[in-house]
């Protein structure tokens, strides 16, 4: 969006070129991202291979809460109780069960995702020479401007770490800044 003050926009339009240097030719940009991942697919250690020749085999669903209650906001890697699933929602199969769970949970997914990135430029013509003008351009970039803690979730039920924060999904907040001159 090209903010409209300066030399030819609808606010300080008439002023003197001083103040159009400082005021004009600001252009603003922002990206948002707000995503609730898709289900994760919920399979048991494969016992019937040798047997039926299946490729995956369905595990037992032990309990009706999916999701143990706690917020992403409280997500930590470090603390062992913080876990975004029940830990004993679901248990492997016998030896020859098929399993009772389904392929998808509507919560049996990652937790949502929020980031928010905004980019702010200036333009400004420096001088102009036979016809042609030299420009100079300013530009920072705040990538997860807001700098947002999104976990990925181990969601593989056999592991000890089912449920727990394992690693950034997306990283910290980047601030990028850039100059250029164009002639």
């Amino acid at each position: 969006y090209e903010l409209p003050f300066g030399k030819g926009k609808r606010f300080l339009g008439s002023t003197n070129r001083a103040v159009d240097m400082v005021v004009g030719g600001w252009n603003l940009a922002t990206a948002f991202r707000y995503s609730v991942p898709a289900p994760l697919r919920l399979a048991s250690t494969n016992t019937l291979a040798n047997v039926l020749f299946t490729r995956a085999r369905r595990a037992n669903q032990v309990s009706q809460t999916v999701r143990s209650g706690i917020d992403r906001g409280d997500l930590e890697p470090d603390n062992p109780n913080a876990r975004w699933f029940n830990p004993g929602v679901f248990a492997n199969p016998g030896q020859f069960e098929f399993g009772t769970a389904a392929w998808y949970h509507n919560n049996f997914r990652q937790p949502r995702q929020l980031s928010e990135n905004f980019s702010i430029a200036k333009n400004l013509t420096v001088l102009r020479i036979k016809e042609q003008d030299v420009r100079f351009r300013y530009r920072a970039d705040f990538f997860n401007m807001f700098n947002r803690v999104n976990f990925n979730v181990d969601g593989n039920f056999q592991s000890a770490n089912f449920g727990r924060a394992t690693a950034p999904n997306l990283g910290a907040r980047i601030i990028t800044m850039g100059l250029m001159l164009e002639f």
